[in-house]
């Protein structure tokens, strides 16, 4: 905002207001007036007066957490759409991971070989076969886990490698509590973990879980468990029925 001083002006019947525009839309706002000559009081020589003030707007500041293209390890959003890692995101909240993940030790790749040697790496506890492995700028998929320092890519290494890092993918999602406490975590093979730090099955749950009640049973819903409040028992879908659960009877005592 810019203030300036002026002598008495005769007056003017209204303010001005210019809008400046590009092709972009509004670059800049002005609002002009003048001190005005008042015989009556209000306005005297020396009073301050407002010339103009001018509103100017820029683009978003590019980075590369929030950009459509440039970054591979960024945001980027399509219509209404998010990704992370993804540059074209089809869903509302679209996660690619970027395999950040170093692994143990070192590896070593010939080139237009598929296998691969580690030096103090630990292949067996790391990695399970499916998983992606990036060596330099190459990605892969584990064809084959031989022992803890050897492994077979799906494809020859174009360039080879000596004493590289190779790295795989982390968690996808990790939500923590103020203390640091893995709160909810989708790792990389999908398994969800609630209050589980590490899911080492699809659905690990660190406390209970409650179950509400459901009504319709059928092939494509078979192995849903429900609660029968009516009952008041677990109940699973079998594929065209609602059954409770049935164990061998116990020995009396």
């Amino acid at each position: 905002m810019e203030t300036r001083k002026h002598p008495p002006v005769p007056s003017f019947p209204r303010a001005c207001v210019g809008i400046f525009r590009n092709k972009h839309g509004i670059k800049k706002i002005r609002f002009k007036g003048t001190t005005t000559d008042n015989a009556n009081g209000g306005q005297y020589r020396g009073d301050m007066a407002i010339d103009y003030v001018v509103v100017t707007t820029d683009g978003i500041v590019t980075s590369d957490h929030w950009q459509k293209t440039e970054s591979e390890d960024g945001l980027y959003y399509g219509p209404g759409n998010v990704g992370i890692g993804d540059k074209q995101p089809q869903a509302d909240l679209s996660i690619l991971g970027n395999l950040s993940k170093p692994l143990t030790g070192h590896v070593g790749i010939t080139k237009g070989s598929n296998k691969v040697i580690g030096v103090g790496i630990r292949f067996t506890r790391e990695l399970t076969v499916g998983d992606s492995i990036r060596i330099g700028d190459k990605v892969f998929v584990v064809n084959g886990i031989s022992d803890e320092t050897e492994l077979t890519l799906n494809a020859a290494h174009p360039l080879g490698a000596l004493n590289a890092t190779a790295y795989t993918d982390g968690d996808l999602l990790s939500v923590q509590t103020g203390a640091e406490v893995e709160s909810l975590v989708i790792n990389r093979f999908g398994n969800v973990g609630v209050g589980a730090a590490k899911p080492a099955v699809r659905l690990d749950v660190a406390g209970g879980i409650r179950v509400g009640a459901e009504t319709v049973c059928d092939a494509g819903r078979e192995g849903t468990i429900r609660y029968n409040d009516a009952g008041d028992e677990i109940e699973f879908c079998d594929g065209g029925a609602w059954a409770g659960w049935r164990g061998r009877r116990g020995s009396r005592v």
